[in-house]
C-alpha cells in the first residue's frame, strides 16, 4: 500500500454530479490532477445523493441509475490505472476526512461534504492545455485485451475492424446524436469485405435486442454491458465511429483511432453552441481540449463519403500529437474558460496550477495583443472578498519555477 500523503482522495458526490459517462470525464480530471502533483494514486470516493442515492433529475429512473452504477462506473473503474482503491458510502455521515487535507491532496480542489463541488465538466481540462500539460488516458486492463483479440481475430481473421458505437435512447435527444441509418447500411453495404469486418457496440438499453440494426453485421452484445471489454474493442479496431454519446470519451481519452460525429442542438442547452463555448472553450470546427490527433471531431452529419474519406487515413501515426486550437478565437474561448475556472480555485487558496495558469496565460495576451490585466483582475478580486495576497502569491509561486 502505498504511503497515505502519496494517494490523491477523488470525490464523485452523487449528490450534485450525475449517473452517467461524465463520471469519466471526472476522471480525467482528477487523473491530471493526480500525475500535476505527483501523487501515486487515487482513492476514489462515492458519496449518495438525496434520489435514492443518486442526484435529483430526470435523466434516468431509479433503477436505471443502479443498473448504470453497479454495471457501468464501477466495472469502468479498472480503465484507469492509478486507482488504487474505491469506497462507496450508503450514507454521506460516515465519510469524514480524518484531519484538515492538504488543498492539492482532494479532487475536487477545496471539496467538503457539506458544500460539495461538482467538477465533471471540462473547465480544468481547458486549463490543463492552457499550461500546456500532458495527455492522459485510459486503458483497457490486459485480460480484456486478451478476450477482445480472441474475439477480434474470430470474427475479422487479418482485416480491419470499423466498429460502429450507437445511441438508441430518446431521453434529451431530437435526433442530432442517432445515427443516419441508411448512411450506414450503404457505408456497411460497400465496403470491401476482404479488407474490413465493421462491427455494432449498441447502446447499453438495446444490448440483448433480438433485432438486429444492420443484415449481417455482428453485435458484441457483452461489450454493450462490459466497459472495461468495451474500450479493449476500441483500442483493438482499425477505427471507431461515434454520433456525440456518452462512450464517446472513451473515443477522446484511450488513443484509440476514433471519428466522432457532432453538431450543435439548440433545442437542448448541452448540445448547444454556447454550452460548448462556457464549458469547453470551443465553437464549431474545434475540437475538445487535451485530444490526440487520431481523435476528431468531424462536424456534421455522417455521408458515405467521409465515412470513406476517413477510412483511408492512417490515424495511428497521429496519437502521440495533440489536437491543439484551432484558431485565435478557439483560443480565446479557452481563455476565458480556463481563466474562470481559476477565479473559482482561487476562493480555496493558491496552487502551482495557478500560477502556471496565470504565467501561460500572459505569454499568450502579450503573443496575441489580448486587452487583458490579470494582476489587476485578481486584485479586483481580493476586494470582492477572495482571500487576501492572493496575488503576492502567485507571484512568490511563479518566480520558484520561471
Amino acid at each position: 500500500m502505498p504511503p497515505a500523503d502519496s494517494v490523491l482522495t477523488a470525490v464523485y458526490d452523487l449528490q450534485v454530479c450525475p449517473c452517467s459517462y461524465d463520471f469519466f470525464q471526472f476522471l480525467i480530471g482528477a487523473e491530471l490532477h493526480r500525475k500535476r502533483y505527483s501523487y501515486h494514486s487515487i482513492n476514489l470516493v462515492f458519496l449518495p445523493g438525496p434520489k435514492n442515492g443518486f442526484r435529483e433529475d430526470q435523466l434516468r429512473s431509479n433503477d436505471q441509475n443502479d443498473l448504470f452504477f453497479k454495471n457501468v462506473i464501477i466495472p469502468g473503474l479498472s480503465v484507469l490505472p492509478s486507482i488504487s482503491s474505491f469506497h462507496s458510502y450508503s450514507s454521506r455521515k460516515e465519510f469524514r476526512f480524518k484531519s484538515k487535507p492538504k488543498l492539492s491532496s482532494v479532487y475536487p480542489r477545496g471539496y467538503k461534504v457539506e458544500k460539495p463541488i461538482a467538477d465533471y465538466v471540462f473547465h480544468g481540462v481547458v486549463a490543463s492545455q492552457l499550461r500546456e500539460e500532458e495527455m492522459v488516458f485510459f486503458e483497457a486492463p490486459d485480460y480484456c485485451k486478451k478476450i477482445a483479440h480472441e474475439y477480434l481475430n474470430k470474427i475479422a481473421g487479418n482485416k480491419k475492424v470499423v466498429v460502429l458505437t450507437t445511441r438508441e435512447l430518446s431521453r434529451e435527444d431530437s435526433g442530432s446524436r442517432s445515427i443516419l441509418k441508411e448512411v450506414w447500411k450503404d457505408f456497411f453495404a460497400q465496403l470491401d469485405p476482404d479488407f474490413y469486418q465493421p462491427l455494432i457496440i449498441r447502446d447499453t438499453s438495446t444490448a440483448f435486442s433480438t433485432d438486429r440494426l444492420f443484415n449481417g453485421v455482428p453485435e458484441l452484445s457483452a461489450a454493450s454491458i462490459h466497459l472495461p471489454l468495451r474500450l479493449a474493442i476500441y483500442q483493438l479496431s482499425h477505427l471507431n465511429f461515434f454520433k456525440n454519446n456518452g462512450p464517446a470519451v472513451f473515443g477522446y481519452y484511450s488513443k484509440a483511432n476514433a471519428i466522432i460525429f457532432n453538431e450543435f442542438d439548440s433545442r437542448h442547452h448541452a448540445l448547444s453552441e454556447e454550452y460548448y463555448k462556457m464549458h469547453y472553450g470551443m465553437k464549431r470546427g474545434c475540437q475538445l481540449p487535451l485530444t490526440p490527433q487520431n481523435s476528431l471531431i468531424l462536424w456534421g452529419k455522417e455521408n458515405v463519403a467521409v465515412l470513406n474519406q476517413v477510412l483511408a487515413v492512417n490515424w495511428s501515426e497521429k496519437s502521440n500529437q495533440s489536437n491543439g486550437y484551432k484558431d485565435k478565437e478557439n483560443l480565446i474561448l479557452s481563455m476565458i474558460t480556463g481563466f474562470n475556472y481559476l477565479v473559482e480555485n482561487l476562493k480555496q487558496g493558491v496552487l502551482t496550477e495557478d500560477a502556471k495558469t496565470v504565467l501561460f496565460a500572459q505569454k499568450l495576451i502579450e503573443t496575441h495583443d489580448f486587452e487583458w490585466d490579470i494582476p489587476q483582475l485578481i486584485k479586483d478580486l481580493e476586494a470582492k472578498g477572495w482571500p487576501k495576497g492572493t496575488w503576492a502569491q502567485i507571484v512568490k509561486l511563479q518566480n520558484t519555477f520561471k
